[in-house]
Parts: structure tokens; sequence; C-alpha cells
């Protein structure tokens, strides 16, 4: 679930975005998938310009599944595990911005967006 709102100006917005599971992941697991995952979708919105001073995401592992806790960084487990947030995180994030703005058309460089910052986390 997300909810979020963007002011024309002076450069506010606010977005809060609650993920869940029923899956039992690793802590540093869940971190670093949401931290990615954000970087893919939340904060590579703009409309109009608009920077968020006040967001919020939060992904919870329940663990209530029953599953061996996902450990893992290159187990098929994980990353089918990480796409799907990235992909729920993708839809979050651009929901509310449609709604609000009025978005019709939207572009996504997601593959030279991923490149770039693969690139920089290697530096």
């Amino acid at each position: 679930m997300a909810k979020g709102a963007g002011m024309i100006r002076p450069d506010m917005a606010t977005m809060l975005a609650f993920l869940a599971t029923d899956l039992a992941v690793d802590r540093k697991l869940l971190k670093i998938c949401l931290g990615d995952a954000v970087q893919v979708s939340f904060n590579a919105i703009s409309v109009d310009g608009d920077t968020s001073t006040n967001d919020a995401c939060v992904l919870a592992a329940a663990g209530t599944l029953g599953n061996e806790p996902l450990d893992d960084l290159h187990s098929t487990d994980y990353l089918a595990f990480r796409r799907a947030v990235e992909e729920v995180c993708e839809e979050a994030g651009l929901s509310p911005e449609a709604i609000l703005e009025g978005i019709r058309r939207f572009a996504a460089d997601r593959p030279r967006r991923l490149a770039r910052l693969r690139a920089a986390a290697a530096d």
C-alpha cells in the first residue's frame, strides 16, 4: 500500500509505503532488497521537478509461511522475491502520481537506470 501527494512548489512531496510478506527473510537481505527496489522506483519518480523531504517505505517479513529464511543474495528464491518487491514498488510509486497529477503517459528507462546505479555502487 502506498499513499503519496506532490505539491508543485516548494519542492515538497510525501510518500508513505508499507509492504509485507509472509515469507521468512533475513533482516540484512530485507534491507538490501528494499534499498535496491526504492532506488529504481520511489527515488526515481519526479513530477514537475518536485523532490520529497519526508518519505517512508517499510518492508516487513512475518515469516508465517514456514519457509526456510531467505538468506542468500544469489539464490533463485531471493532473486524472485527481490524482483517481486521491485515490481510492487514501481507500481505503487507510480500510482499516486498518476492519479493526482493526471498522468496519461510515462516513460521508464529501467535498464539504463539500473546500469548507472550498479556502476555507481561498484565505485
